[in-house]
């Protein structure tokens, strides 16, 4: 694992996080940006995959904002 990779799963052991919520993308300095909780789900998803070191794709129909959660579970890393 590269450690950009390792560093990131490092932040996230033994963290167990029920749900996502807006506050923590502002937590994470993430202004401006507001998720729908779809979305907020897919963030939730993202970092559960990371954690779990599973590789995963993000899908859905054009527009519903996949560029944003990921940059959202990058950023909380």
């Amino acid at each position: 694992m590269s450690k950009f990779l390792e560093e990131i799963r490092s932040r996230f052991v033994g963290k167990k996080k029920v749900s996502l919520v807006q506050d923590d993308l502002q937590k994470w300095g993430l202004r401006g940006i507001q998720l729908r909780g779809y979305q907020l789900d897919g963030v939730q998803w993202l970092i559960q995959n990371l954690q779990n070191q599973q590789g995963c794709i993000l899908g859905d129909e054009m527009g519903l904002g996949k560029t944003c959660q990921q940059e959202d579970m990058t950023t909380a890393a």
